[in-house]
């Protein structure tokens, strides 16, 4: 047992040895990389403003200085400099200008345009001069995005895909970041660009017919309406069985005042998901809204069905028996003396019934969630129904 324990302690301490070395080796290659990069960039800055400043070389070499910057993982490299990716950028455009005789672009002109825009090799793959400029742009975007930088993270990002212009995931990040900024703008046509580049992400598809959305019903503009419709409709095709995207085309046509559509269209998810309790009530309101009593009660049974506790459901339903009493009391507020001695009271005893039938589901709503609206009906039924002693405070 003791040499078990003597053998796992030697491993462990030649191990620390070893990790301790690698460490000292680790910091040594960093210190010699490190030099080496920013002796690289001093001579790239010293020889600008020398004789060699109008060859083509040399504004080559200060790109490639600035590229290696721009990427580099140390920070006392990146912190050398601000923006190293565009002065790369800059430096590579200025070797392409330089490099030119007869009319004719040489060598380092086409070596410096590898530079400039992504390049798709062998399986389609980015090769390495253009994608590690892009990844340059694209990497410091995302830096300003988490520092809350929208405008230099956009400035950035469009850089990327300016050298990148077939890049889904710089669309998609413009997007994401110019919605953050509230340029709508820009996130519209960003998103319709990570799309039309065979783009087939649901939340950008949600986000985009979103911002349609509310633009439409702002402008009252249907021909936005229409483009958010087929847009919604083309990511359900692409993600088949993403519930988000049929939910958010339900949204729109409500939005839209398209009732019948989004009716249908509720109608045949319900189909596809027959306990969706979100679908049956949406079905069971738009029905009572429009006057098919029976066929909302229908929906809001099964909804209830599926979740007797609900506050959505409850609540609705009791404002769905409540109407049938108002709709019930008009009888007697149209009767004449003579009709009212004769038949008032039966029907003043149903009216008393739907509103006990109301308040039922009101309750169960109150004691689910606590709600203003809920507590002015059910003081309304406690009065007409002589339960005074049951008014809630509105504290309560």
């Amino acid at each position: 047992m003791k040499k078990n324990v003597i053998a796992l302690f030697l491993v462990i301490f030649s191990a620390s040895i070893t990790h301790a070395q690698n460490g000292k080796l680790d910091q040594m290659m960093q210190n010699a990389n490190r030099e080496e990069m920013l002796s690289s960039k001093k001579k790239a800055d010293e020889s600008i403003l020398k004789k060699d400043s109008l060859k083509a070389k040399t504004w080559f070499a200060r790109g490639q200085s600035y590229l290696n910057i721009a990427n580099s993982n140390d920070t006392a490299i990146t912190n050398s400099c601000k923006n190293p990716q565009f002065t790369a950028y800059q430096a590579f455009n200025k070797a392409v200008t330089l490099d030119v005789k007869d009319g004719k672009q040489g060598s380092i002109a086409a070596d410096s345009k590898k530079y400039l825009s992504v390049i798709l090799g062998e399986n389609n793959q980015p090769e390495k001069e253009g994608f590690s400029l892009y990844n340059a742009f694209l990497n410091s975007g995302v830096f300003y995005y988490q520092k809350k930088n929208y405008t230099s993270a956009i400035e950035n990002m469009q850089m990327a895909a300016t050298i990148y212009p077939k890049d889904t995931l710089t669309q998609m990040y413009i997007g994401i970041v110019s919605e953050a900024q509230k340029d709508f703008d820009l996130a519209t046509k960003s998103y319709q660009n990570y799309i039309d580049l065979g783009g087939k992400e649901t939340s950008i598809f949600y986000g985009l017919t979103e911002i349609l959305r509310k633009k439409a019903v702002e402008t009252k503009d249907k021909s936005i309406e229409d483009r958010s419709l087929a847009l919604i409709d083309k990511g359900i095709q692409l993600n088949k069985g993403k519930k988000e995207l049929v939910t958010q085309r339900i949204n729109l046509l409500l939005s839209y005042n398209r009732l019948d559509n989004a009716i249908a269209d509720m109608e045949t998810a319900l189909k596809n998901d027959p306990n969706d309790l979100q679908i049956n009530l949406n079905l069971a309101i738009l029905n009572d809204n429009a006057g098919k009593k029976e066929k909302a009660k229908q929906y809001y049974m099964q909804a209830l069905k599926l979740d007797p506790n609900n506050f959505d459901v409850n609540f609705n339903m009791g404002v769905y028996h409540f109407n049938e009493a108002v709709i019930i009391k008009k009888k007697t507020d149209d009767m004449d003396a003579k009709t009212y001695q004769k038949e008032g009271q039966a029907v003043e005893n149903q009216v008393i019934d739907k509103f006990k039938e109301s308040l039922v589901f009101f309750e169960k709503a109150h004691s689910v969630k606590k709600d203003a609206e809920t507590i002015k009906n059910l003081n309304t039924l406690y009065k007409y129904l002589k339960m005074s002693d049951k008014i809630i405070k509105a504290d309560n």
